[in-house]
């Protein structure tokens, strides 16, 4: 086999694939006014060149987006007689090619798309816990695991999903106790997490001060799926204050504004 050129985009690192592509096939940089035509020359018209090349698409529905021409060319392009282009993409969204025109018109014309299952809330939980391994300390109640697993499940079976999921619930125990740190002067320790790899590994917690600490129950997977779905304003909102609340001395008076114009 011929020595291939293989072209990897990420949608979470890449929001415009175009200037990256061309700089893999040309090596040098494109002007945006010339990519489009650049790219068209380069996959419609015949060339000596015999070598394929490879453009994998991960995170795809991160790039999909209105008024795109490369990428609805880039669907294209492989059906062309002189395009030697293999474009393999992965999503997340299951109904993407059905809401997208750019896909659908290319699964028509002859792309092939296989659909991987996504994971039980069996497998999920298993992920969850095998994340939480190593931890000293029974942090996360298994109510609160299989809860977020079944509503992970329920929609779309992604694992990172979920792993976000019971990371904000952490942070948000942690928001609790470091509130009561400020301002009610409990010296209670915060749960310490990592999130490298998209793993949870808490840490430094006994059983003795479980209690103290707080855990992640139910109740707090119910607020942090309410946090991943909502504005920030309204996120806001709902939070707890930054500053301690004042109370009104009471030797403090209250005067009527409208008693002080007429005194005036």
């Amino acid at each position: 086999l011929s020595k291939l050129t293989l072209v990897e985009i990420n949608g979470r690192k890449v929001t415009v694939p175009d200037p990256l592509l061309c700089e893999a096939i040309k090596g040098d940089h494109v002007s945006p006014s010339q990519v489009l035509g650049f790219l068209e020359s380069e996959f419609s018209t015949p060339s000596l060149r015999s070598a394929p090349r490879v453009v994998l698409m991960d995170e795809l529905d991160q790039l999909v987006t209105k008024g795109q021409d490369v990428m609805y060319n880039l669907f294209n392009w492989p059906g062309g007689r002189h395009s030697k282009l293999i474009v393999p993409a992965v999503a997340n969204t299951m109904g993407l090619p059905e809401r997208t025109p750019t896909i659908q018109l290319s699964l028509i014309i002859g792309f092939t798309r296989i659909t991987f299952l996504g994971y039980t809330h069996f497998r999920l939980m298993s992920i969850i816990l095998s994340s939480l391994e190593g931890a000293s300390g029974n942090i996360v109640h298994p109510e609160a695991v299989q809860f977020a697993s079944r509503k992970v499940a329920a929609v779309s079976g992604d694992a990172r999903r979920a792993l976000d999921i019971c990371r904000r619930a952490l942070e948000i125990v942690n928001r609790r106790i470091l509130f009561q740190q400020r301002y009610r002067q409990q010296p209670t320790p915060i749960i310490p997490f990592q999130t490298k790899s998209g793993a949870i590994s808490p840490s430094n917690a006994t059983g003795s001060d479980l209690k103290a600490r707080g855990r992640v129950t139910i109740a707090v997977v119910k607020q942090a799926i309410q946090e991943a779905t909502s504005s920030p304003l309204q996120i806001f909102l709902k939070s707890p204050p930054s500053h301690p609340r004042f109370s009104v001395p009471d030797s403090c008076c209250v005067v009527d504004v409208r008693e002080l114009t007429k005194m005036c």
